[in-house]
Parts: C-alpha cells; structure tokens; sequence
C-alpha cells in the first residue's frame, strides 16, 4: 500500500509543479502585458536645433490632420496638446542641447488605453518633415 502511494505522489508531483509553473506564466504574462500597455509612449532624439523639430511637430500635426488644441510652455520646452478622433496626443519637445531635441509622444485616453501606433506615426512624421526639409535646403545641418 505504501509502495502504491509513493508511486501515485510522483506520479502526481508534475502535474503539481506543472500548475504552479503554469500559474506564475500567467502571473508573470499579465504583469508583463500591464508593462506594455503602461509604456506605450514613444521618445525620439533629433540631432537638430529646438526650433527645427518645434516646427517639424506642428506640420507633422498638420500633415496627420491631428488637431492641434494648444501648446503650452513648460520649464524644459513646450507639450502640444492635440487630438485625433478617438484619442488625446501629447507631445513633449525637451530641449536638450543647442542641437539635441528630444521628444517625446503619447497617444491614448489613459495609462490603459494607448496608442502606440499613432504615437509611432507621429514621431516619424516628424523625422520625415526634418528630413525632406533637410533634402530641400530649408534647415541647416547640425555641422553648418
């Protein structure tokens, strides 16, 4: 009888360690889609003057037909507060040297509801409007 027992606990122990193993995966992938889903802002470092990429925003924003509500000035550059049909926009522009421009995008209504897709489309249209500009001459390069 001891024998049948042993055997039936090993028997059962990998089933037991499998539901333990099974429950922290689901912890654990819960925890990381709340990550995810907290993190959906995208930041962009641009190597040109503030008031190139202060610009380039404004006719990303255009371009995208995302409207523009106000933009407000803080301490370490501006935030454009703007909206699409569905979602708030923000974006943080943060001055960080003489040709370092860092921004920052966040599109969604809150910390669970994000957009990275429209926040990644944002900031690269903004990279695309630098760029074109660049091509046709109308902003200098951070070596002029």
């Amino acid at each position: 009888m001891k024998r049948l027992l042993c055997i039936l606990l090993l028997g059962l122990m990998p089933l037991q360690s499998g539901c333990v193993v099974a429950a922290v995966g689901i912890a654990a992938a819960g925890v990381t889609t709340a990550k995810s889903t907290m993190e959906e802002v995208v930041e962009r470092s641009y190597v040109q003057p503030y008031w190139c990429v202060y610009r380039a925003t404004h006719a990303a924003l255009h371009e995208m037909s995302i409207g523009l509500d106000n933009v407000e000035g803080v301490k370490e550059g501006d935030v454009f507060h703007a909206k699409t049909a569905e979602y708030p926009v923000t974006v943080e522009l943060h001055r960080i040297t003489d040709t370092v421009t860092r921004v920052r995008v966040e599109a969604g209504k809150n910390v669970f509801q994000q957009d990275q897709a429209t926040a990644m489309a944002v900031a690269d249209a903004i990279h695309q409007i630098i760029a074109r500009n660049l091509h046709t001459g109308m902003v200098v390069t951070p070596e002029s």
